[in-house]
């Protein structure tokens, strides 16, 4: 069938293999759409060929090969989720992003060990973040990157009575804890990293972080434990952080974390073409 893309209308191809895998991604494709404001043009099987290409039938006012997305559940290196691979190793455009893969095993197995540890809200649903996870490679793959990238501090880290410089130790409503020897397990981030700025963004890696880490006014090392927050669903317009990330007015232990995204602003850096 004869397919006209609309020239008023911001059109993203994908393509999935089998018809059959669409519930996989049915869910993505509606988070995506939400927050991107791209019109989704899907494809299954043979309907376009192994080069990708939707405009191939051009025969004038042709300005550039515009390609779908290849969407792939396959296998992945252990720990990894979804990975897209573009010609660049950087988020790019369509054209230049060779294929997109989910390992729906992966996503299953670690879904279940937050779930087991806490680190995900009671309310997140598996679906919630496998559509969640697909969203945020779909965004590498129009050109949007992280919010920041990794900048932890050494983990596990345990602290005496005596330890210098002093040390404070905040749990996830902002009670210091005093016990000692005290050991922190699981990740530590610094300010402007992947879970920094606004946390509705699904650019945002969440949960990465267990405690965030900054200097106190005195030079002192304070750790703040990370509250639990619903997983993000839109793309963010601003750097400015949100939630837990919320630039303080005033010297607040329980704002800030991470501060404002490094990079962030995702709905402006969607980009379908050069």
């Amino acid at each position: 069938k004869f397919l006209r893309l609309n020239p008023q209308e911001k059109e993203l191809g994908i393509k999935i293999k089998k018809k059959e895998e669409l519930p996989d991604f049915s869910e993505a494709f509606s988070w995506f759409k939400r927050g991107s404001d791209l019109d989704i043009v899907l494809f299954a099987g043979d309907e376009i060929n192994e080069f990708r290409q939707l405009n191939k039938n051009f025969k004038y006012a042709h300005s550039f090969d515009q390609k779908a997305l290849l969407l792939i559940k396959g296998n992945l290196p252990r720990d990894v989720f979804g990975r897209v691979y573009t010609i660049s190793d950087f988020p790019d455009i369509p054209l230049r992003t060779m294929k997109v893969v989910f390992d729906v095993t992966h996503i299953h197995a670690f879904y279940s060990v937050l779930m087991s540890r806490g680190y995900l809200p009671s309310t997140c649903t598996e679906a919630e973040f496998t559509a969640k996870t697909i969203t945020h490679e779909l965004s590498h793959a129009v050109n949007i990157w992280h919010h920041g990238e990794l900048d932890n501090e050494p983990s596990p880290q345990t602290f005496y009575q005596n330890s210098t410089p002093d040390t404070h130790i905040f749990d996830r409503i902002g009670n210091e804890i005093f016990t000692r020897p005290y050991t922190l397990y699981g990740a530590i981030g610094r300010r402007g990293n992947q879970e920094s700025g606004d946390l509705s963004c699904v650019m945002t890696y969440l949960p990465v972080y267990i405690w965030a880490f900054r200097f106190g006014s005195d030079g002192s090392y304070n750790f703040y434990q990370v509250p639990l927050i619903p997983l993000g669903r839109k793309l963010c317009s601003s750097k400015v952080g949100t939630d837990f990330n919320t630039p303080p007015t005033n010297y607040n232990a329980r704002n800030n974390y991470f501060g404002n995204a490094a990079v962030g602003n995702c709905l402006s850096q969607i980009k379908l073409k050069d």
